[in-house]
């Protein structure tokens, strides 16, 4: 495996390059490719281990009644599929899992996380992190869709990524278009929530940025 991906994982930074060499050769772990569009996992697969996404992006969708796909949640690399699926009494994917970039994934069976965890304690201590936050990243998801004002949930989501780019310019993660999958509104919602906040002098915009003003302090985005 490149040494790069160890380097940007926490949870692979808890094994040496050469533990990793040998639980790959010895197929304790193994690594694939998805392709942009292709199904992980469909509603009701059972959850055999958990993925470490390296390259690429992957989302957790549910279809509505209407035919409307509403995206509950958004992976990245080094973000953690199924850990906290994994151990549970009932492992079961309750939502479909799609790739929406071309993507590498490192699989990491459940007796091989079993005995990492037993055997390195740095390894078990970011995976319960890495879990927790999928939790809270779940919890936040469900909020945003129950009753949450598309603008509140806007500047939670902008005041994150600040916070987690370290800088007031954002740059994008995804289309809008994505980002209004995401809230579980139409695009022309999205866009014209935009606008108005920009309008108001809280942000500006262009097709790969939000830029957010001083002036966006003085709301509580919570």
């Amino acid at each position: 495996m490149e040494t790069a991906f160890r380097q940007t994982n926490p949870l692979l930074q808890t094994l040496s390059q050469e533990q990793i060499d040998r639980l790959l050769s010895q197929g304790k772990v193994t690594k694939k490719t998805v392709q942009r569009g292709q199904v992980l996992h469909l509603e009701g697969d059972p959850c055999t281990g958990l993925e470490i996404l390296l390259t690429g992006q992957v989302h957790v969708e549910r279809t509505d009644e209407n035919g409307y796909v509403l995206i509950v949640s958004r992976f990245l690399p080094g973000d953690l599929l199924g850990g906290n699926l994994l151990f549970s009494k009932e492992p079961f994917y309750p939502m479909l899992v799609q790739a929406k970039e071309t993507s590498h994934i490192l699989h990491l069976p459940k007796q091989t996380v079993l005995d990492l965890c037993l055997s390195n304690g740095d390894f078990l201590l970011r995976f319960l992190e890495g879990i927790s936050d999928n939790a809270s990243l779940l919890g936040n998801a469900i909020r945003n869709h129950i009753r949450v004002p598309l603008r509140q949930s806007l500047l939670r989501f902008l005041e994150k990524e600040a916070q987690r780019q370290g800088t007031r310019v954002i740059l994008l993660p995804c289309s809008k278009k994505t980002l209004a999958d995401m809230f579980g509104v139409a695009r022309t919602s999205f866009s014209r929530t935009l606008q108005e906040m920009r309008e108001e002098g809280l942000l500006d915009f262009d097709r790969k940025t939000i830029t957010l003003h001083d002036k966006l302090d003085a709301h509580d985005p919570r």
